[in-house]
């Protein structure tokens, strides 16, 4: 069995022109052929409720035969970070356990809304072998 992607994208800034620019970005994605497509991504706008600190794009998915982080798909994911308005990203890939980050340059005090480069990029090894911080058992339900 392959390992699963999950990750978010974030902009800090909270502005309809910031979001407009983000959305517009993924409408322009392709639907199939790609790796990286339209319907991978989802966005949870500026909200008290559930993101407090701008919007953020988050998405999930399970490519066959993916085993470690494949140089095709950071090629696409990459492009796509720089042609969006955004402060930081990070990945989990489920199966190797490695985990990326990215920054910008920032969005804080830039207008308009604009593609940003990629300032700094992290790769944190396997969590695989790491002890629980807490391992406790749960009872299954009618049980205690």
């Amino acid at each position: 069995m392959s390992g699963n992607l999950y990750g978010y994208i974030h902009c800090i800034d909270p502005s309809p022109a910031a979001e407009a620019h983000n959305r517009a970005v993924l409408h322009s994605l392709p639907v199939t052929g790609a790796q990286i497509t339209r319907a991978l991504f989802s966005l949870l706008p500026h909200s008290r409720g559930y993101c407090y600190y701008g919007h953020m794009l988050h998405f999930a998915c399970a490519p066959k035969g993916s085993y470690d982080f494949e140089d095709s798909w950071l090629a696409e994911y990459e492009a796509l970070l720089e042609r969006l308005f955004w402060d930081s990203s990070e990945v989990v890939h489920t199966y190797c356990g490695e985990r990326r980050t990215w920054g910008s340059s920032k969005t804080q005090g830039l207008a308009p809304p604009t593609g940003l480069q990629i300032s700094q990029r992290k790769v944190f090894p396997s969590y695989h072998h790491l002890e629980p911080v807490e391992d406790s058992d749960v009872a299954t339900p009618g049980h205690r």
